[in-house]
């Protein structure tokens, strides 16, 4: 985090492990079962490929996804099956749940997040934080993915938000690291009273009656 003297109107959220948790390795799991590969061999073809990082920034629909992993890696499930797998990975932050609810209205609020499509129509289906949020951005739709610099820029145009007057909250350093190069308030999220303290240092108070975790 650094030090900012302006007032902040904007907040900016990251989705996996910020506003929501996740467990990828629940995925993983689930098609290492229907795949029979291993888990580390099933990580490495659904979390780390080529494959995945197309469909990230929209390079792939999802039914192309799914029938490319179906075909090189013996996929047995459907698309139906396949989806309610790869979804079946996230729940609730009731902290952040809660934060938003404090803050809204008092600061235009934001996601951007790497994601892709069947992850973010779960999403909007499944966890209705989301729709109090003034503005999504995700990577699939946008064709980029953090940490470019100018997924960021992409977002601040949009939102037609100063560097200097909006704060990014993301789990992952190399995020924080290039919001804070563009001049944007940046905090890596570790804890609820973490986060409380830095983004109270930043004039962004959260009013809670309790600490929710």
């Amino acid at each position: 985090m650094q030090e900012n003297s302006f007032k902040i109107t904007t907040i900016i959220f990251d989705v996996g492990n910020v506003i929501l948790h996740y467990d990828y390795l629940r995925g993983v799991r689930r098609l290492a079962q229907a795949t029979g590969l291993s888990e580390e061999k099933t990580e490495k073809e659904f979390c780390r490929s080529e494959r995945v990082e197309r469909y990230v920034t929209g390079k792939l629909t999802s039914r192309d996804f799914f029938e490319g992993a179906k075909r090189d890696l013996g996929l047995s499930i459907g698309f139906d099956e396949f989806s309610r797998i790869w979804n079946d990975i996230f729940w609730p932050n009731h902290f952040i749940e809660e934060m938003i609810a404090a803050v809204k209205g008092k600061y235009r609020l934001a996601a951007l997040s790497n994601t892709n499509d069947l992850h973010y129509r779960y999403w909007i289906e499944k966890f209705p934080i989301l729709n109090r949020l003034d503005f999504i951005f995700v990577s699939h739709e946008m064709g980029l993915r953090k940490p470019d610099p100018e997924i960021f820029r992409e977002a601040l145009r949009k939102l037609g938000a100063e560097p200097e007057e909006t704060v990014f909250i993301d789990d992952m350093e190399e995020n924080v690291q290039t919001a804070l190069s563009l001049g944007i308030a940046a905090v890596r999220f570790q804890s609820p009273e973490q986060l409380k303290k830095e983004l109270a240092e930043l004039g962004v108070e959260i009013p809670f009656q309790k600490n929710p975790s």
